[in-house]
């Protein structure tokens, strides 16, 4: 059971994108989640992250880097982000 209000909202935005990717509706999303039938979507790990920022840091283009992580344009945009939110860059 979801204990806060944000832990809910951040679970949520969760199952929007992965019912985007599954092609379902968002309370069978949910559904997968729980069920931990969501692996297709790809987490960001210590490894990609600490290549996403080399590559950023030697001034690699987003799409490039994009192409380079095998990820999407904007899912390389939203984590560097949310790097530069945490501190990080």
């Amino acid at each position: 059971m979801l204990e806060t209000r944000k832990e809910y909202d951040k679970i949520g935005c969760y199952a929007l994108v992965v019912s985007i990717i599954k092609g379902c509706c968002v309370e069978e999303a949910f559904n997968l989640i729980e069920k931990g039938e969501n692996e297709d979507i790809k987490q960001w790990n210590q490894n990609s992250i600490e290549y996403l920022l080399f590559l950023y840091y030697q001034g690699t283009s987003l799409k490039e880097i994009a192409v380079e992580l095998n990820r999407t344009y904007h899912s390389v945009r939203a984590k560097l982000r949310s790097l530069k939110k945490e501190g990080v860059i």
